[in-house]
């Protein structure tokens, strides 16, 4: 692991849409199971959610 992450910390609701936006989840296995799609990932890279 390269970085510690802090416990408690929350998305805003813009953010999480945004991220929902990246992610296939799978409809027979539950919401933990997703797919990634590289592609959409680098846009993500590009969104400011700080306001």
């Amino acid at each position: 692991m390269e970085q510690a992450y802090e416990t408690g910390k929350k998305l805003s609701k813009k953010a999480m849409d945004a991220y929902e936006e990246l992610m296939d989840r799978d409809s027979t296995l539950g919401k933990w199971f997703i797919t990634l799609h590289p592609q959409r990932c680098k846009k993500a890279l590009e969104l400011d959610f700080s306001t």
